[in-house]
């Protein structure tokens, strides 16, 4: 606590009116008794200094000057005089109580201690020694001790408010708020113009969630105290409690304006300003906290997390690193740490540090969620439902668990068991738009789009500013065909942000979908000017250009995209069809052979290099061999086509139409499927069944049989 003078015994008075005769000395004694320390050291240090005083009184000046000394928070010299007085007069109760206080400012507690044992001793009344012996223990951080004191000050003075504001005070340090307020009412009851027992009360109101008394306690002792930074101080944080950020921020500016060398208070205003989005202004607060005090783990925490906030991973992480070496056992510092490598992408320092952080504090749910959705960015969806697991048996009502674990089930095509954890989210939490929209996210894993677009749509009802879900509505849109819906819900989301990549990309994907190649290229250029290492902006322009029959412009966009994404199977797979479109059929083998040794589970690359062996009629059976592949992944009908072609060149008429059947049973609409059954069936003599393939594919195709005209299949004569 801050220094408080004891009282005294009135010794001095009683001094000048029996020991002091002449005038000099009686102006020397009213200056040593002065309240201001400079008058007070300068009379008291003239009647020490004549040598004509008896002990008794010059033990009286030597004290008078050792409480001045105090007022001047000039310890050392304080402890020097009152040790002086206790050598005269061993029994002066005061001067040892008074030096007790100075080696408490000096931070010589058990001294401290020791002088107030010996004042209780000789003065078992004295309640002013209980209290501040229990102001000792608080700054030794023994509060039950100080409990004790302040109870038996408060048994001797039952009427002295200042006794039952300590007491409160140790009570709030124990976590027993009701206990704190009770002794604070007893403060105000006792003085209702105490502005300290109000902050104090207004505190303990704020600890305990009820913030409308705290707000009137705290208006009420800035009322009675105008320059109390402490009550303005603590005022700003019911405003933080409240989300009040900017009347938050305005209290804290006035705390600081009244004391600017007050270090925590900076970091306070730092916190309103990052709750509030405003990091730089955090950053500036937090700054200014440091250059008070450096090695702030707390102020270096919220730096940290500023900087991650404004996109400044790296200047998060130092920040971070100093916090944590300074503190070791720092939680929270680990837990933003691991959220700045996550920002990186550095998943395994990311999941290292939000391991820590959990087993400092294992009870904390909230980091158990940090960590799952770290797990879930580096792809390790297993760990990362273990983690929400751990948080939903800790809390079944956690809706953010139920959805964080339906993100990683989704991620692992598990849709049907998402879409129970999300339906339940959305039951603890009906207005949950997050949920609805990965819902749909769910839906349209399962291709159900109905559900989806259903649930996308309420998401954005209840977030309509949310850009993101208009994207994702959008996609579900495309997917279902509806692309003019598609290309206005992707226009809502460039509405909301004009520099939003992912939407031009989006709206140019379904304007090819449609068919309308110039607004696509514009959109998809734009897509990469924002970003320019968008990966799949590229492959989808490359896609247009190869519709619009520029391969090479569409090889030129799928090179950079591999230079950006080695590893990228489906890019490779791309530009292997056309570099076969353009008749390089080596270059495209030789793309598909590298795609599959990155994907060996893709059916498309198994099946686009069946394809370019079957239209090079190069490596018949290895072509089989792959579209058999292709099949066992997935037997979808482009891949039997596929296979209905190959036997086809192979002469194997009957597995060829077989395959084609099977393609037609699931899409009969596939035109080259119709064609490749039609000269199978006339290849056998079925020339009436073969024309009429023959004449459905044209009709849906019409350049059909210059396409396989182009892979030396010659057109079929006309029937006689």
């Amino acid at each position: 606590m801050a220094w408080v003078a004891l009282a005294v015994f009135p010794m001095t008075a009683a001094l000048l009116t029996t020991s002091i005769a002449d005038h000099a000395r009686e102006a020397q004694w009213r200056a040593c008794i002065s309240t201001d320390p400079a008058t007070s050291i300068a009379g008291c240090t003239a009647l020490i200094g004549t040598g004509r005083e008896s002990d008794e009184n010059q033990a009286v000046a030597f004290d008078d000057r050792g409480l001045a000394y105090s007022d001047q928070r000039r310890f050392d010299l304080a402890v020097a005089d009152f040790s002086h007085a206790i050598a005269l007069q061993p029994s002066y109760v005061s001067a040892i109580a008074q030096r007790a206080v100075a080696y408490s400012n000096l931070g010589q507690l058990d001294l401290a201690i020791a002088d107030l044992n010996q004042a209780i001793v000789q003065k078992p009344d004295y309640a002013a020694a209980f209290d501040e012996r229990g102001d000792v223990y608080m700054n030794k951080n023994e509060v039950l001790a100080a409990v004790a004191d302040y109870s038996q000050a408060i048994a001797l003075e039952p009427k002295n408010p200042t006794w039952r504001l300590d007491r409160g005070v140790a009570y709030n340090d124990l976590h027993d708020v009701d206990r704190a307020i009770a002794d604070y009412d007893q403060a105000i009851a006792l003085d209702a113009t105490n502005a300290y027992a109000f902050n104090n009360r207004g505190d303990s109101y704020r600890q305990r969630g009820d913030l409308t008394r705290a707000l009137a306690d705290l208006d009420r002792a800035i009322a009675l105290k105008a320059d109390f930074a402490l009550a303005f101080d603590n005022r700003g944080d019911v405003h933080v409690a409240q989300a009040n950020y900017a009347a938050a921020v305005d209290d804290y500016s006035h705390a600081l304006a009244l004391s600017p060398d007050v270090e925590g208070w900076w970091v306070d205003r730092g916190i309103a300003y990052d709750d509030k989005g405003d990091y730089a202004q955090a950053i500036v607060d937090d700054s200014h906290a440091l250059s008070l005090k450096p090695d702030d783990p707390y102020a270096l925490n919220n730096r940290g997390n500023a900087y991650k906030q404004q996109g400044q991973p790296d200047a998060a992480i130092a920040d971070l690193d100093t916090a944590v070496r300074i503190k070791p056992d720092f939680a929270v510092a680990f837990d933003n740490r691991g959220a700045a490598y996550a920002d990186k992408g550095d998943y395994a320092h990311a999941i290292a540090d939000l391991s820590q952080a959990i087993k400092l504090n294992p009870d904390n749910t909230g980091w158990l969620i940090d960590r799952g959705i770290a797990y879930d960015d580096a792809r390790r969806y297993d760990e990362a439902i273990a983690d929400y697991d751990r948080v939903i048996a800790a809390d079944p009502k956690d809706a953010n668990a139920f959805n964080d674990r339906a993100v990683a089930e989704t991620a692992k095509h598990q849709y049907d068991a998402a879409i129970a954890d999300l339906t339940w989210a959305i039951a603890l939490r009906p207005r949950f738009a997050l949920a609805f929209n990965n819902r749909g996210n769910a839906y349209a894993g399962k291709q159900t789009y109905d559900a989806a677009l259903a649930d996308y749509s309420q998401a954005l009802a209840l977030e309509p500013d949310h850009g993101g879900w208009w994207r994702d509505r959008g996609a579900a849109f495309e997917r279902s065909g509806a692309f003019d819906k598609a290309i206005a819900d992707d226009s809502e989301a460039i509405k909301l942000n004009a520099l939003d990549a992912i939407a031009f990309n989006n709206r140019g994907y379904a304007f090819a979908r449609k068919g309308a190649f110039a607004p696509a290229m514009t959109d998809l250029n734009e897509a990469i000017r924002l970003q320019p290492q968008y990966v799949r902006a590229l492959g989808n322009r490359a896609g247009v250009f190869s519709a619009s029959g520029d391969d090479k412009a569409a090889i030129a966009d799928l090179t950079t995209a591999l230079q950006i994404n080695p590893a990228g199977a489906s890019l490779l797979t791309d530009r292997a069809a056309a570099f076969d479109r353009l008749g390089d059929v080596d270059r495209a083998l030789a793309d598909l052979d590298q795609a599959i040794k990155l994907d060996p589970a893709s059916a498309n690359g198994f099946n686009e290099r069946c394809w370019v062996r079957a239209t090079a009629a190069r490596q018949l059976d290895a072509a089989l061999s792959d579209c058999n592949a292709a099949i066992r992944l997935d037997p979808a009908p482009q891949y039997l086509d596929s296979r209905g072609f190959v036997y086809f060149r192979l002469g194997q008429l009957d597995l060829a139409i077989a395959d084609c059947d099977a393609a037609l049973k699931l899409n009969p609409k596939q035109a080259p499927t119709l064609y490749v059954r039609g000269l199978a069936k006339r290849a056998k003599g079925d020339l009436a069944g073969g024309d009429a393939d023959i004449a459905a594919a044209k009709a849906i195709e019409p350049k059909i049989a210059a396409a396989y005209a182009g892979y030396g299949v010659k057109p079929p004569a006309a029937a006689p």
